[in-house]
């Protein structure tokens, strides 16, 4: 039963989001950023951070949120 679950494959009908760039969505957007903690994983400029990088060789890196190079 088991093997046949990872076989399983499901179809999700994605809509697309459309962008909104409006002034002031954009800063309900920095104002969600800066008030929710999403500065710990992404960075303060949402580029990414690694906040675990132990020798044991795990490491935790949150995505990088912008459009520009990491």
């Amino acid at each position: 039963m088991a093997e046949r679950k990872m076989q399983r494959q499901l179809v999700v009908d994605v809509a697309d989001v459309p962008l909104r760039e409006d002034v002031a969505s954009i800063e309900r957007g920095r104002y969600l950023f800066a008030s929710r903690g999403c500065a710990d994983c992404h960075g303060a400029n949402g580029a990414g951070h690694t906040f675990i990088n132990d020798l044991n060789g795990l490491l935790v890196h949150g995505s990088n949120l912008t459009s520009g190079a990491q």
